[in-house]
């Protein structure tokens, strides 16, 4: 049996509201939530996890050591375009934090693996 159009509509309204309101209350939720993800929580029976004390300067040794050479990053950098634009640009700004003026020569593709 067919409802009649004042029925209907009023359902429709009611829809609306109810759809409205949850996604407001979903947008002032999102950022609580958000906020809470970042601070981990601690129950009262977790110890701390301990971790063993290692002098800082033993730590940034070895990841000194930990890299790759000329050749493995040039071969890396000229498969994906943007991660060439990518040096070339980290290379600007270093230069421009070191106070120098690059021109186009220095920003070639054989400028960049020279100065790898």
């Amino acid at each position: 049996m067919a409802q009649p159009w004042g029925e209907f509509m009023r359902r429709h309204k009611n829809l609306n509201e109810t759809i409205t309101s949850i996604i407001v209350a979903l947008l002032f939720c999102a950022p609580a939530c958000a906020q809470q993800r970042g601070v981990p929580q601690r129950s009262g029976s977790d110890s701390p996890a301990r971790v063993p004390a290692r002098p800082p300067d033993i730590i940034s040794d070895n990841l000194d050591r930990v890299a790759a050479s000329a050749d493995q990053i040039l071969e890396v950098v000229n498969k994906e375009a943007g991660l060439m634009v990518e040096l070339k640009r980290l290379l600007a700004q270093d230069a421009g934090v070191s106070g120098q003026i690059l021109e186009e020569s220095d920003l070639t593709d054989v400028a960049v693996a020279e100065r790898l």
